[in-house]
C-alpha cells in the first residue's frame, strides 16, 4: 500500500518534471545566449 502511494507520487512529480522542461530549456539557452553576449563584448 505504501509503496503504491509512493509510486503515484513518483509518477506526479514525473509529470510536473515533463511539463517544466520546456520552460528550463528555454531559460538555459537564454542563460548561454546571456553568458556568449557578455563574453563578446569584452
Amino acid at each position: 500500500m505504501r509503496n503504491n502511494l509512493f509510486n503515484k507520487k513518483f509518477k506526479f512529480f514525473a509529470d510536473v518534471a515533463e511539463s517544466l522542461k520546456p520552460e528550463i530549456e528555454y531559460k538555459i539557452k537564454k542563460i548561454i545566449s546571456c553568458n556568449v553576449d557578455n563574453s563578446e563584448k569584452k
